[in-house]
């Protein structure tokens, strides 16, 4: 009798711990099901908005182009020219802020001209970016929120002034890679001829 209880505790023991076992593994399938849900969730979460950003930036472009469409110039599709983008005013407070004596130090001469840096110094491994001054800043706003960066958001990060003097120039060359996919030419002081070309590929 008393072997008989000890087979039965046994059996009874060892049903708790197969339901036991089972309740964990049950446990553990519907977590991984819930983490995979989970996952796929995420997955789908992000795939829709990389899918609305990128819907978004197109019609972005698409408007941009219908936009700047009045400023086309010349014969180069990409060339737009916006005139008197400025006023005398704004165009005053930059070159008293250029020519002023604090900012003497920023000049670099070069042979036949010299300029000053804004927002970092590009290089061909990058540039490390530099806080932009208000009074430059701005005319990057002003920029920015006319919306002709060909990228959402896009706002101007450097600023490269360059003083040329009558009769003086720059010869034909191409902006590095820093410098795509636009850049800004803003013309003070004076009117000024830009020849430009397609780049042979």
């Amino acid at each position: 009798m008393l072997e008989e209880k000890k087979k039965l505790l046994l059996e009874k023991q060892q049903k708790e711990k197969q339901d036991q076992y089972q309740l964990q593994r049950d446990k553990e399938k519907e977590d991984f099901i819930d983490e995979n849900d989970k996952q796929q969730q995420q997955r789908q979460i992000k795939d829709n908005k990389e899918n609305d950003v990128d819907f978004d930036q197109q019609l972005y472009e698409e408007n941009l182009i219908i936009k700047l469409k009045q400023y086309k110039f010349g014969s180069i599709d990409s060339i737009f020219y916006i005139e008197d983008f400025i006023n005398k005013q704004e165009e005053e407070t930059i070159l008293s802020n250029v020519y002023n004596k604090e900012n003497e130090s920023k000049w670099t001469q070069l042979k036949k001209r010299r300029l000053q840096n804004w927002g970092g110094n590009p290089i061909s491994s990058g540039m490390i970016e530099e806080e932009i001054p208000q009074w430059l800043n701005i005319i990057c706003e002003k920029i920015h929120n006319s919306s002709i960066f060909p990228t959402r958001n896009a706002k101007p990060n450097h600023v490269l002034l360059n003083e040329y003097n009558v009769n003086e120039g720059i010869m034909p060359h191409k902006d590095g890679p820093l410098f795509f996919p636009m850049v800004c030419i803003l013309s003070l002081n004076s009117t000024l001829t830009n020849h430009f070309f397609i780049y042979p590929t």
